[in-house]
């Protein structure tokens, strides 16, 4: 399709596409359902998208039981089971990496301050080593107290000596460098 348009110089044209793949009337009613009540306003259109899609990714729960099960169950160092399904130039390979260590990060870095979920490290402890032409501290350590199998879920957790009062941690925490300590126990807290 060529759409053209005879303007005057400065002149600003407002175009509303619709879409469907049955028939030009759906295209039309798709474009007046989802368009006409925002009044064809695109600010308002990417403000509804972006409260729609916050909504979504907020419903989304991680528990330390639900990624420790992924690490353990979806992953393994077999030549012929490691990856279930395509490795995705290293993103499969990197969720293990953040699931087994206990973090976990749901909007992809994409937040004005950027955090990690915590979750149920399978590993006692943790040193992830900063390089400090990025970062300004040496090394990040997580400990885990009561790691087993069947202690699956947080009872606590502290930043450097101070207890959270939720199971998130700021990526610049991490990159500053310091100690999280997370407690776990066989129930959730």
């Amino acid at each position: 399709m060529i759409i053209h348009f005879e303007t005057a110089e400065g002149e600003q044209i407002t175009t509303s596409t619709g879409l469907s793949f049955v028939s030009s009337e759906n295209a039309a009613l798709n474009l007046e359902t989802e368009l006409g009540p925002l009044d064809y306003d695109f600010d308002k259109v990417v403000a509804q998208s972006k409260k729609e899609w916050n909504a979504l990714l907020g419903s989304v729960e991680v528990k330390g039981k639900d990624s420790r099960m992924a690490a353990n169950d979806f992953f393994s160092t077999s030549p012929y089971t490691a990856w279930l399904g395509e490795e995705d130039e290293g993103q499969m390979g990197a969720l293990y990496n953040l699931l087994s260590i206990g973090l976990f990060e749901m909007k992809a870095g994409c937040s004005v301050a950027p955090y990690y979920d915590l979750s149920s490290p399978v590993f006692d402890v943790i040193t992830i080593h900063l390089d400090q032409k990025y970062y300004p501290g040496e090394k990040f350590t997580i400990k885990v107290a009561n790691n087993s199998p069947e202690n699956d879920f947080i009872q606590s957790a502290e930043l450097n000596g101070k207890k959270l009062q939720e199971p998130k941690i700021l990526h610049k925490d991490i990159v500053e460098g310091g100690e999280l300590t997370i407690d776990l126990g066989v129930a959730p807290n």
